[in-house]
Order: structure tokens, then sequence, then C-alpha cells
């Protein structure tokens, strides 16, 4: 090929070339590296309960994993249920987690079926200043249909503008939705949100729903590039494309954190995705900065006068005119006649549980001290103002139920009507489960504290 064809051709290749990249530079479309992580169901776990040795998760965890992800634009979110429940204790521990969510650096925390149990007043008082944001779209106060929280949060970073949009399942709560609240519809609330987004780039919605109804939102909006929830069984085990979006979810008490990554171009959406959603196990370091707020929240109820040590508060759930037959008498009292069963009861781990509880500062914890007394929550068993004093660790009533009329007729010469109900498995599981213990194995289990009835002298 003469020479100066071939230069020709090596000038159309340079020009086209420039060409290309001047297109990709004129329109202002360009890839950026993108993560987001992403959390859900956290429940207020700032650390796990520390009853066995290799728990998973917990936010100390979770704030270690948060500091891998340094490359490129970084996101931070969860889907919902940050919040236990609605008691007063675990109000209180929410602003911890607040904190915590804060000192990782979250972008957005949504709704999810617990925060809906809360009553509009709670979720008033809920402090946000200088949080990361709470959004729902579809949360409104039942009398003036006016949201509660933010429906969206808009902001840019490293010259990206992002949106998160926040929506919950409206027939998730059922009997349990707190009083003076309302949840819309999705599909209506995300509409009417994202007339504000629409000078975004790159668009998360939070969907605290099942997959199905996540793939449904996929497929009726492709304005969002990411879907993460969500009300779910277990973390998503492949990654899905509906529509324009990619649908990820996770659930499990903080016991895992997921991230996806991606070049985000503006028109194309992700490529190149990628993610992961791993268990944090415990050889994951955890972040003493939330170990503190863990601990400040153990100092703060032990100080605190809660609902449950107002005795009249353990009685409102009885039948109204029927007052309690039995009430705790303690395993001292049943010892004189059940000492073989009290000598092996001294040898197990059960009769030292309180003592697990003070090694951690948590035996003012209300949601630890229940598995690890007598009674607690009923009209005559544990109150903290006991301390370590009585109806402590897990002991013959713990189990058995009350022992007053049981001791009663036995100390009577009347006849012995008062029979406690056979146990089983079943009765084990109310305690040891989930994290709350290690694998259970009745059958290992039993055998290490097998007791039954002693002779009558």
């Amino acid at each position: 090929m003469p020479y100066f064809t071939k230069m020709n051709h090596l000038k159309l290749y340079i020009l086209t070339l420039c060409l290309g990249l001047f297109i990709g530079c004129s329109d202002g479309k360009k890839e950026q590296a993108v993560t987001v992580m992403f959390t859900c169901d956290t429940q207020g776990r700032l650390e796990p309960c520390g009853c066995f040795s290799g728990q998973y998760g917990g936010l100390a965890r979770i704030a270690t994993r948060a500091d891998y992800f340094t490359d490129g634009t970084v996101i931070k979110v969860d889907a919902g249920n940050s919040v236990p429940d609605n008691k007063d204790y675990n109000l209180i521990m929410y602003k911890y987690v607040q904190e915590a969510f804060k000192k990782i650096g979250y972008d957005a925390v949504n709704v999810g079926a617990h925060e809906l149990t809360l009553s509009l007043d709670q979720l008033k008082n809920i402090n946000q200043n200088n949080c990361p944001p709470i959004i729902s779209a579809n949360l409104v106060n039942k009398q003036t249909q006016e949201r509660i929280f933010k429906d969206h949060v808009q902001f840019e970073r490293d010259g990206l503008k992002i949106a998160i949009v926040g929506v919950v399942d409206p027939t998730i709560p059922g009997e349990t939705l707190g009083e003076g609240l309302a949840v819309k519809d999705m599909p209506s609330a995300i509409t009417e949100s994202l007339k504000g987004t629409q000078e975004a780039d790159f668009r998360v919605l939070l969907a605290y729903c099942s997959k199905e109804k996540m793939h449904e939102l996929a497929k009726k909006f492709f304005e969002f590039d990411l879907i993460i929830g969500g009300a779910v069984q277990q973390p998503s085990q492949k990654l899905e494309r509906i529509n324009r979006s990619y649908v990820l979810y996770t659930t499990n008490k903080a016991k895992n954190v997921g991230h996806v990554s991606g070049l985000f171009k503006s028109g194309n959406g992700l490529s190149d995705v990628d993610y992961d959603i791993p268990l944090l196990f415990e050889q994951v370091p955890e972040k003493k900065e939330i170990l503190d707020l863990a601990d400040a929240y153990r100092k703060e109820i032990r100080n605190t006068k809660l609902d449950c040590d107002i005795h009249n508060k353990d009685q409102e759930d009885l039948v109204p005119g029927v007052t309690s037959q039995a009430s705790y008498v303690g395993s001292q009292t049943c010892a004189s006649c059940h000492s073989n069963a009290h000598k092996i009861w001294q040898g197990t781990a059960h009769a030292h549980a309180f003592a697990t509880l003070e090694k951690k500062n948590s035996d003012a914890d209300p949601r630890c001290i229940k598995c690890h007394t007598v009674g607690f929550g009923e009209p005559s068993g544990y109150k903290r103002e006991f301390k370590n004093t009585k109806l402590v660790n897990v002991s013959c009533e713990s189990c058995h139920g009350p022992g007053s009329e049981h001791v009663k007729q036995r100390m009577s010469p009347e006849k012995v009507l008062f029979k406690y109900r056979p146990l089983g498995e079943g009765d084990c599981r109310q305690c040891h489960h989930g994290e709350f213990s290690r694998p259970f194995d009745w059958k290992k289990m039993w055998p290490k504290i097998k007791h039954g009835k002693e002779s009558q002298k």
C-alpha cells in the first residue's frame, strides 16, 4: 500500500478517535465509579448480645466494613427496621443507633415495619438534628395526610447529583400500625416524589417490602438505578436487573452488610456491576466508637425509670377480674425438697446466668434480663430494683412457672391438686434461639441439665 494511503488511514483513525473523545466530553457524560453500601433490619443492634462466643454482626462491625469503601463515589443507606420495637428502652437505644449511623456516614435511613409500630407522637419525638435523614414518601399523619419525614434526600458528591427515595409496604403493619399513622400506596407516593428528583443523575429507591413488590416497582419505574430493600427471609442470592434497575436486598439483624459497585454514566446507568453481601464474622473487628455508644446506652437505661419498673404496668395484659393464682418463691424454696435437682442445677451455666449480664454491664437492660432472671415482666417476677438479690439466674421457676401454690399444697395436709404442665424442647427455645444460643440441639443439651421427680419423704 502506498505510503500516502497509509498516512491517510492513520489520520482518519486519529481523527475518529479524537471526535469520539470530543463527543464523549462535550455531552457532559463520563463514566464514574459508584459504590452503594446498604443495610436493612439492623433492629438497634449496636453489638451482639455477648451471651456466646462467635456471634456475628452488629453496627460496630458494620462501621469497620464501611471503611473498606473508599474508591469512587460512596453512598451509604439503610432500607428500614433500624428500630427494634416501640418499647421505651428501645426508643432510648435508637438515639444511639442514630449516632452510630452518623459516625458510619449514612446518607439516608428508610422507614421499615418496626418504625410503623411507633405512634405519631413517638415518631415526632425522634431527634433528627445532626443525624442521617430518616425518609419515607408514603408514611403520613392519619389526620392531616402530611408526611412525617422527608420523602427523599438529594445531594451532590464528586460532581454526581444523587437522589434517594424511601417507601414502606402499607400492607405490612396490619393491626400493629401506630396510633395516628397512615401509609399510602407505594406507586403513587413514588410518582409524587420523583417530581422533586428531576435534576438528579443517580437515583436510589429504598423499598421496605417483599422482593416480589420490589420487582413490581422496578417494572413500573424506569428512573431508579438501584432498588434496595427489604422485608425478606434472606439476602439476595443473585444480582437482578429489571427494567433499568438493579434490585438487591438484605436482612438478618445487622449480621451482614451489602454493597453494589459499578461504573455510572448518566443516561446509560450502571455497567460492570458487582455486588456482595458478606456475613460479618467474629473475626471482623468492632469499632470502639460504636461499642462506646452501646456502653452509653446501658449506662443511661440503668439510671432511667422505665415502664417495666412501674409495678402496675406488668398487670395490664391480665384478664380483667382474674388474679394470678401462683407467685414466684425462688429456687432456695425449691431446694429443700428437690435437693438432687438443685445440686444438678448448681453445676450448670443456668445457675450463673445473671453473672454473665453483670460482666457485660447488661444487668439493667430489659432486652437481656428476661432470659437471665425469673419471671421478669410478670407481677411477682424479677424487678430491676432487685439487682442481684433475688429471682436471678435461670432457675426452677424460669421453666416450671411460679411455685407458691405447689409449695403451699405440699406443706398442707390437704390433697395436692396443683400440677405443673409437662415441659419440652419448645420451652427451652423461648430463650435458646437465633443469636441467643449456639445452634440448639435438645438431645445434646438436655442431658447436661437432666433432672426429674424426687421421692417424697
